[in-house]
């Protein structure tokens, strides 16, 4: 089945995971009295006392899941391309399956999926269009540095919701433009 799987269809399936978590992401913030983009966690979007935990926890596991699908389809490409896909889609699906409610587990896989992804997108740069490639780079960069800014407790006063954000937001963003990418690409074994 996987065989089957064209790059148009994968790609398809990788901005469609973009596109649904950003949409679930903000009916959920939306129904979540009080919350706050500046000073709420993300994830705090799937807590048991969030008005739709299961809405954002199983967006973003199939997110993530669509990623290691992603990987799995792309291994016979750039190696370490690969890897950092596939642990940026593991981490993810893990913080789907590990709600914040579950702090440890879910502080290592969101670790693991942010600064994979981080990484993913800075490795791009010898798969995809010389623009997408650069621009790819500089989107890696910033999120590594947002993550570090967050990490040492520096939110340049936009909270730490705001911070994270700005890690996060590149990598779906970036996915959502690497599924074009792959629509129109040519075909990698």
């Amino acid at each position: 089945m996987l065989k089957k799987l064209t790059q148009p269809i994968l790609g398809t399936l990788l901005f469609f995971g973009s596109a649904q978590l950003m949409m679930c992401m903000v009916i959920v913030a939306a129904l979540y009295p009080n919350y706050s983009i500046a000073n709420n966690y993300i994830s705090d979007l799937g807590m048991a006392n969030s008005p739709a935990p299961w809405l954002f926890n199983v967006s973003i596991f199939l997110f993530g899941l669509l990623i290691v699908l992603a990987a799995y389809r792309l291994r016979k490409s750039d190696m370490l391309f690969v890897l950092f896909a596939f642990l940026t889609g593991l981490g993810f699906v893990g913080v789907g399956i590990f709600p914040a409610d579950l702090p440890l587990a879910h502080l290592i896989f969101a670790l693991i999926g942010l600064i994979s992804g981080s990484m993913m997108m800075i490795v791009s740069v010898k798969l995809i269009l010389k623009w997408f490639g650069k621009l790819s780079v500089l989107l890696g960069i910033f999120s590594l540095t947002a993550m570090g800014l967050l990490l040492a407790d520096l939110t340049l006063g936009i909270g730490i919701g705001g911070m994270e954000r700005l890690s996060f937001y590149s990598i779906l963003i970036w996915i959502a433009g690497f599924g074009g990418s792959l629509i129109h690409m040519p075909k990698t074994n």
